[in-house]
């Protein structure tokens, strides 16, 4: 069923009908991973149809622009706007715990940290991570 909603959505087939469908749909099959609290960045592309439904999407160079030549479909800006805050919002409050907790410390160099750990505890060799470790410089990393 997503693949025939994504289908319709792709030429533009009553596009506000199948991009809240297709949402949904994406929104139903990600439940099981969301269930476990882990909602990360994807749930922006799993609510991104659901937005753009109400931004007259599909008034041009689709099926629904085709079928409706007399009636010429408005864009709207409404639905981007806040959808760029949902995003600035979602990464602000995924951003601001980690400053806060001190997971964002900027006095550590966590990468030289990573590289040290991989190449001591014999796990498979990254590429330049013997050049690496021979390097005593804080700044590099």
């Amino acid at each position: 069923m997503l693949r025939i909603v994504f289908a319709s959505l792709l030429v533009g087939f009553r596009t506000k009908e199948s991009s809240i469908i297709f949402g949904l749909l994406l929104l139903f099959g990600f439940t099981y991973v969301y269930s476990y609290r882990k909602i990360n960045h994807n749930i922006f592309p799993v609510i991104f149809p659901i937005i753009m439904a109400f931004t007259n999407w599909g008034g041009a160079l689709s099926i629904d622009s085709i079928m409706n030549r007399r009636t010429k479909i408005e864009p709207r800006g409404w639905p981007l706007t806040f959808f760029s805050f949902l995003l600035g919002w979602g990464y602000f409050t995924a951003g601001l715990p980690k400053l806060i907790g001190g997971w964002l410390d900027l006095s550590y160099s966590t990468t030289a940290g990573f590289m040290l750990r991989r190449y001591y505890s014999g796990a498979d060799p990254l590429y330049l991570n013997e050049m690496f470790v021979k390097i005593n410089n804080l700044y590099y990393f």
